[in-house]
């Protein structure tokens, strides 16, 4: 998958902030951005939502640069559509690669 097809993601962040209809709290955010990965062919397993831990986990098949790079643009959107997360909450990308090690990671908050 090239980069640019991954970047729709950017798409449904800022499509979430003129949705009045989504509910306004950080696990409600993640489960729908969630919702949005899981009927998407961004990933290639299911996104999860950890309430313990504050993160948004996804797999991506992408290399180390584009992952940081969809992470970034991701919460750069988040934020600047007023997408609610507390400061505390992360996206997570891990790889099909990576066992359990993220290969990217930013704030959401």
């Amino acid at each position: 998958m090239a980069l640019p097809k991954k970047l729709s993601a950017v798409a449904f962040v800022t499509a979430l902030a003129w949705n009045p209809a989504f509910a306004e709290d950080s696990i409600d955010s993640a489960f729908r951005l969630c919702a949005f990965f899981d009927n998407s062919d961004l990933t290639t397993d299911e996104c999860k939502v950890s309430g313990w831990d504050e993160s948004v986990n996804v797999t991506m098949n992408v290399n180390l640069g584009e992952a940081k790079t969809i992470c970034k643009m991701l919460a750069a959107s988040a934020k600047k559509n007023r997408i609610l997360f507390t400061k505390d909450w992360k996206l997570k990308i891990y790889s099909p690669f990576s066992g359990k090690k993220t290969i990217a990671f930013c704030s959401l908050g």
